[in-house]
């Protein structure tokens, strides 16, 4: 852009470069040997308004006199190197910080039994009339179980396992058998199985808690039970209430009561059931 001035006083105007002027690269001085005329003019080239905009406080200042126009260069080339690595710093700090943040809220894995397995001894004497069934004075059962549990859920104060039980040995004591057509005798009677569907509930999250489980499955039987109008092959049914106490962070014990249910589920020609009051303990290892 140019723009012409007139000049009052006649003088022969050379082109010098000045600095200090924001708004023109030249400026006019009187040369004493230049000859006079009735008017001269001297053409100041005048540059755009930028500089004067990148002038404003808290803006570096711009040359005029440089190559390439000041809107065309990228800011970020202005940024000194000491202000990115000040960023940059900054940037780590806080990814770190969240980083830390997000590990501390997190549970640890050390804190979830996700696997655990059992070891446990059942006893029982005595029959209940709770459901009928049996009640003779001199029944009684001992089973050994051997377990796996898997955690379903967690949260605070509450864990629920899913329960699997393998019975290796089942010894059903005071059976009566039918030692002829017309006579019976007492004998105990050696069984096994499994109970495929188990649910334990653990409540509280000190080194004692208590729990409930419930479980069911199936037996086989040498011999009918129990008794001889019973069927070698029968249901199980344990409900249960105990306590468990944590040894170490991978080991625990516990004890429990429960009430084991036995029948044939209408299979045979008769359905009797037996129906007894079981302690059993155990020991749990976390895998």
């Amino acid at each position: 852009m140019y723009r012409t001035v007139k000049v009052l006083r006649p003088e022969a105007a050379t082109r010098t470069p000045n600095p200090r002027s924001p708004m023109s690269e030249y400026s006019v001085r009187s040369s004493p040997g230049a000859g006079r005329s009735d008017s001269s003019f001297r053409m100041l080239k005048t540059t755009s308004l930028a500089p004067l905009l990148l002038k404003s406080p808290g803006l570096p200042p711009v040359s005029s006199t440089s190559s390439s126009h000041p809107f065309r260069e990228p800011l970020l080339h202005r940024a000194s190197p000491g202000a990115w690595r000040l960023s940059g710093t900054l940037l780590l700090l806080l990814l770190a910080g969240r980083v830390g943040a997000n590990g501390a809220d997190a549970p640890t894995t050390a804190s979830r039994p996700d696997t655990r397995y059992v070891a446990s001894l059942a006893g029982a004497w005595g029959t209940t009339k709770l459901l009928g069934g049996a009640t003779d004075p001199d029944r009684g059962s001992t089973q050994f179980q051997l377990g796996w549990r898997k955690t379903l859920r967690q949260r605070p104060g509450l864990l629920l396992e899913y329960a699997l039980e393998v019975v290796p040995i089942e010894l059903a004591f005071g059976t009566r058998v039918a030692a002829s057509r017309s006579a019976q005798r007492i004998a105990t009677v050696y069984g096994a199985g499994l109970d495929p569907l188990g649910l334990e509930a653990h409540f509280g999250q000190g080194r004692l808690r208590p729990y409930a489980a419930l479980r069911t499955g199936f037996r086989v039987f040498a011999r009918q039970v129990p008794t001889p109008r019973g069927t070698h092959f029968n249901f199980v049914f344990d409900a249960g209430a105990g306590l468990e106490w944590r040894l170490r962070s991978e080991r625990w014990v516990f004890a429990a009561v429960e009430l084991h249910h036995l029948s044939n589920g209408g299979l045979g020609e008769a359905n009797p059931s037996l129906n007894l009051v079981a302690l059993r303990a155990g020991l749990a290892l976390r895998r």
